[in-house]
């Protein structure tokens, strides 16, 4: 009896991983095809410049892309239309001063493509092309060149959100409409568009599903969906209250908490607190990160926005 059992849970926990699988994941470890080997990106730069492989972010390879250079893939099954969809990869920026093409798929014809931009040091653009069918998510300090950066876009048939390092940066109700189209990084679909990311692309993952925000914390952390410590975050549910606020912000906890620490959006630490609230009254306007570790040392990320 107790081995049927034992199969039958190994049964469902296989089935639910199968479900939770990327419809096309790239760890582009010195090879562009994907992980189950079944499709390829392609060269598609302009005036003959090309994508290589350097080191990555784990001891791997990533791909490099120096200005004018882009890959572009056709892909069965992508999300179209309204459906559900994330898209999750890892990117480290040569250049944050300029405009940086990251992914999109889909037609130039308006609300009719899904892809996401880096348009300044501060500012992320989620775009399905033509005017007020953008989701602008607005950084609290300058993204640097040193750091790699997790970028997650969801869209759930009703809002477009926007992720770095595990934290919503933006939510945002809009109605688009999808089309097929060719995959891209580094390019638009627009056929008459330059090519422009000067950027290391890392672990691209495309799902046909919109990921939550435990989902996407343990894609940070840990490179995956499903972890032991997922049932502890549902556990461990934390709030930051009041969010947005101006002066003081309390941390509610079902554990005990040991500190809580304020980062802006580089990775710079700003505030430290061994209670369960923080004094940040006197940090200019904008997005921040609030890190939270409870006394047996697990630890969860929130966005925080200062009024």
């Amino acid at each position: 009896m107790k081995t049927k059992i034992l199969q039958i849970f190994f049964l469902l926990t296989s089935i639910i991983v199968f479900s939770q699988a990327p419809l096309y994941h790239f760890n582009f470890d010195n090879t562009y095809w994907n992980t189950s080997s079944t499709v390829q990106f392609i060269q598609s730069g302009s005036n003959g410049y090309t994508t290589y492989f350097q080191s990555g972010r784990n001891g791997g390879q990533a791909v490099k892309f120096p200005l004018g250079s882009s890959l572009s893939t056709s892909l069965n099954n992508l999300p179209l239309n309204a459906s559900a969809r994330s898209i999750a990869v890892w990117i480290k920026f040569d250049n944050v001063s300029s405009k940086n093409y990251i992914f999109s798929y889909g037609a130039s014809s308006t609300g009719n493509c899904f892809g996401l931009t880096q348009n300044t040091s501060t500012q992320f653009e989620q775009y399905n092309w033509g005017g007020g069918y953008s989701v602008l998510g607005y950084l609290s300090a300058n993204l640097n060149t040193t750091n790699w950066y997790h970028l997650v876009t969801v869209y759930d048939g009703t809002n477009v959100k926007i992720y770095i390092n595990g934290v919503l940066l933006k939510s945002q109700a809009i109605a688009i409409n999808t089309l097929n189209g060719y995959f891209k990084l580094g390019d638009t679909p627009s056929i008459s568009s330059v090519s422009s990311l000067n950027a290391k692309i890392d672990d691209l993952q495309i799902y046909d599903f919109a990921l939550t925000d435990v989902q996407i914390q343990n894609l940070y952390q840990y490179d995956n969906l499903l972890t032991t410590n997922e049932n502890q975050i549902y556990k461990n549910q934390i709030y930051i209250l009041p969010n947005p606020t101006k002066d003081v912000v309390f941390v509610k906890s079902e554990k005990q908490t040991s500190k809580i620490e304020l980062y802006d959006y580089s990775g710079k630490k700003l505030k430290e607190s061994a209670s369960k609230e923080m004094n940040v009254s006197s940090l200019p306007k904008g997005n921040y990160i609030i890190k939270v570790t409870d006394k047996e040392g697990n630890t969860q990320t929130k966005n925080l926005i200062k009024e």
